[in-house]
């Protein structure tokens, strides 16, 4: 990713200093661990006034045929299922939480055992969080859902879609949108801001490892270990009780430290400690200095991407008047000044929502979105004044600020962790590069996406005697249903394009049931062409969760 050229406007004054490996402190309660559902958000309760301590299992299996597990089962899960063909976990977790007034606590501990994948045993989530009123600070992995998108239909945000494993952190973040004081409810902010460390380097070794193999010189480029990342968010929101609802907002990530094997195809290390001074200038975006790569001294301190976020609902039906969301929304990609001054043509997620809150409804919910990266500012780049600081500004002629080169990096390997994107999972992913290269290689795509799920078990059915009584003790039994599927068409990179087109078309059908405390899900994913290969994968798991306290 080209390091960015752009100044933003920062609603968010991180004052945190970033100590790593983070320390994490539990309560007591949680030495005992029972599991984890697919999604531990839905697997645990609001936490109510007094203590609460809850417990989830999880198994899951994959088995199918292809050289991966069928797109669908993986994307956007938090990196729970791993890609590898043929897999299955056990996943265990509990959480407790207390709350008293206007302060309240959270704690998890959430473990993973994987069979067929590159780690066999990892803590998925271990964080610890303190909210007083309308703001939460914490410190450790815990996932992250896009904010404003739908986690269940949306093809993903393309900054963070919550498509990898959660990278440790030191974090906050309002819970929700906060009215502005003065503005009465007509105007609300959502922040959130953390700074956390990549501990992938072991899978990036390994992968480096099998690239190398019968390659000399550039072709040995891109080891990069000991990364520091920062993402930030600011997104407002007109009142949210009215039939049309605004939403604009931005969303950053930056890359910065590390230690680079061969970077400069030269077969030496360059290391990069950060300073205290450098966590400012990746929170504000400054130039580098001699403890900077090359590139970074005459650009900006580190790599850095990000999205200007657009949405607008209406809402109507029902007695309160928002049974029913239409929605449109536009996330705009940009990698520096010309795609942030939208030079990059159609480039970004667009798309169309509806929500129906109906429980029992047959539609539930619809998603419809076109992605394009395709664009990338022109496939030159070219900036005298990018030169300016070695040459003088009289260096050379003309300006061509493309090759964006979307989640890609000089220094880098990418907006990935342990081979998994951070941003949209439509642009493949490093991990399903079978010859190890730790770079994304289809990076300039056009993709269409449908995602549909709503309610087998009609409100009709509820009327059995048995079905009545379990809904007056809150287990009500539920049945329904989910469809995803897209098509994909990929030209390679700006600076290296394919020779033929390759495309991927992928769906998933899912049944999925919920008896309190059990839930289960059986689906079957395929994909079919070249950029993904043709697999085929069924899908089983089942939960069981339940309260201590």
């Amino acid at each position: 990713m080209n390091n960015c050229r752009f100044t933003i406007l920062t609603l968010i004054r991180l004052g945190l200093q970033c100590i790593l490996p983070l320390c994490l402190v539990l309560c007591p309660g949680l030495l005992s661990i029972a599991a984890l559902g697919q999604e531990l958000s839905s697997m645990f309760e609001s936490i109510h006034p007094g203590h609460n301590l809850a417990y989830a299992l999880t198994t899951e299996t994959a088995v199918g045929s292809g050289d991966y597990t069928a797109y669908y089962l993986t994307a956007n899960r938090h990196g729970i299922l791993s890609t590898e063909v043929n897999t299955s976990y056990l996943r265990a977790a509990m959480k407790y939480g207390y709350k008293r007034g206007r302060w309240s606590i959270d704690a998890c501990l959430d473990a993973q055992v994987q069979a067929n994948a590159y780690n066999k045993f990892f803590i998925q989530q271990a964080y610890a969080d303190l909210t007083w009123s309308w703001i939460t600070i914490g410190a450790g992995s815990r996932e992250f859902p896009p904010l404003l998108r739908d986690v269940r239909l949306s093809s993903g945000s393309v900054i963070w879609s919550g498509n990898s494993r959660p990278i440790p952190s030191c974090y906050f973040f309002t819970p929700d949108f906060v009215t502005i004081p003065g503005t009465k409810r007509w105007v609300q902010i959502y922040i959130e801001g953390s700074y956390g460390k990549l501990f992938d380097d072991d899978y990036k070794r390994d992968r480096y490892a099998i690239y190398r193999v019968g390659k000399t010189g550039q072709a040995e480029s891109f080891l990069t270990t000991d990364v520091w990342f920062h993402q930030k968010k600011a997104h407002l929101r007109s009142n949210p009780n009215k039939p049309i609802v605004f939403y604009v907002g931005f969303d950053h990530a930056a890359y910065f430290g590390g230690e680079s094997y061969n970077s400069s195809f030269t077969g030496e290390t360059q290391s990069f400690t950060p300073h205290l001074k450098d966590f400012f200038k990746a929170l504000f975006i400054s130039g580098g200095d001699s403890n900077s790569p090359t590139g970074d001294q005459v650009f900006f301190y580190g790599s850095h991407l990000g999205a200007e976020c657009f949405r607008i609902d209406y809402q109507w039906g029902g007695p309160d008047k928002m049974q029913k969301r239409a929605s449109i929304f536009f996330e705009n990609l940009f990698e520096d000044g010309s795609s942030i001054a939208k030079f990059n043509g159609w480039d970004g997620l667009w798309g169309m929502e509806f929500r129906n809150k109906q429980q029992d409804a047959w539609v539930q919910g619809i998603v419809v979105e076109y992605l394009q990266t395709s664009n990338q500012s022109g496939p030159i780049h070219w900036d005298r004044d990018d030169y300016a600081q070695e040459y003088g500004k009289e260096f050379g002629e003309g300006r061509a600020q493309g090759a964006d080169d979307y989640y890609n990096n000089f220094f880098y390997a990418g907006h990935c962790y342990y081979g998994l994107g951070l941003g949209s999972p439509m642009v493949k992913s490093p991990a399903y590069n079978a010859d190890g290269y730790l770079r994304f290689t289809d990076n300039r795509i056009r993709a269409w996406h449908l995602g549909i799920e709503g309610s087998l078990l009609k409100a009709g059915l509820s009327r059995f005697s048995r079905a009545s009584r379990l809904s007056r003790d809150s287990r009500k039994p539920s049945l329904g249903y989910r469809v995803l599927t897209s098509y994909r068409r990929s030209w390679g990179t700006s600076y290296v394009p394919t020779s033929s087109i390759r495309d991927a078309f992928c769906t998933m059908f899912e049944l999925n049931a919920s008896y309190r405390p059990w839930t289960a899900k059986i689906a079957y994913g395929m994909d079919h062409g070249d950029l993904l290969g043709n697999n085929q994968s069924f899908n089983f798991s089942i939960s069981y969760h339940g309260k201590i306290l």
